[in-house]
């Protein structure tokens, strides 16, 4: 079944559950509270039947497999990035809801080695939604893969003022810090961070960096 959607007939669409909460603290519990948010916004699209001028219409069953294939690390990059496109140029989203889809297709982008887009839409992301902490990790990533480590730097700083459990702000903030000539700052940093994590340094290598942002 087909779904209306007008433009003077419905209101942005929220997650569910998209209020302040801790900040995520791996990619898969990211993922996990990705997921149930943007179905909870799926639920809400579902109801919204009858339109009286519709500007499109989509299919809400072909709406949750964008919705899920934008999250789903399995798939190729640019199928990722082609299911988030749907999602975000369905123009239903609130500003929060989009913050996390464009901040999914980031990841796709990353994970495909286009630094350049990735970056784009990290900073998309956290202009929408300054406080998606995710979103300033992986944009702090991304300018430490560019060689950015000043901007980098205060990527991480800003994620660890608000989450000091953040394995990844600290050891991407140590790893700035040691090419900045800090190395006691540096081995502070490497040594809280492997203190969360044993296999910080394992995971936060460029490989396993490729796999973490899928």
């Amino acid at each position: 079944m087909a779904f209306c959607v007008g433009k003077s007939r419905l209101a942005p669409l929220t997650l569910a559950g998209s209020g302040d909460g801790p900040a995520e603290h791996a990619p898969d519990q990211q993922k996990e509270m990705d997921v149930r948010f943007l179905h909870g916004a799926l639920a809400l699209v579902v109801g919204m039947v009858g339109c009286s001028s519709p500007v499109f219409a989509f299919s809400a069953i072909g709406f949750r497999a964008a919705l899920d294939n934008c999250l789903n690390s399995n798939l190729s990059s640019p199928d990722r990035i082609g299911a988030c496109n749907e999602v975000i140029h369905a123009n239903v989203l609130s500003s929060r809801t989009r913050a996390r889809v464009i901040a999914s297709r980031g990841n796709a982008y990353f994970a495909s080695t286009n630094l350049g887009n990735a970056l784009d839409d990290y900073n998309k992301s956290i202009e929408l939604d300054p406080e998606l902490q995710s979103a300033l990790v992986n944009r702090g990533v991304t300018l430490l893969r560019l060689g950015k480590c000043e901007q980098a730097m205060s990527d991480f700083s800003t994620v660890h003022s608000h989450d000091a459990h953040s394995w990844q702000a600290l050891y991407g903030r140590g790893v700035c810090k040691a090419k900045a000539g800090d190395q006691t700052g540096a081995q502070s940093d490497l040594a809280a961070a492997a203190a969360i994590n044993p296999n910080a340094a394992q995971e936060f290598g460029p490989v396993a960096i490729t796999r973490w942002f899928q």
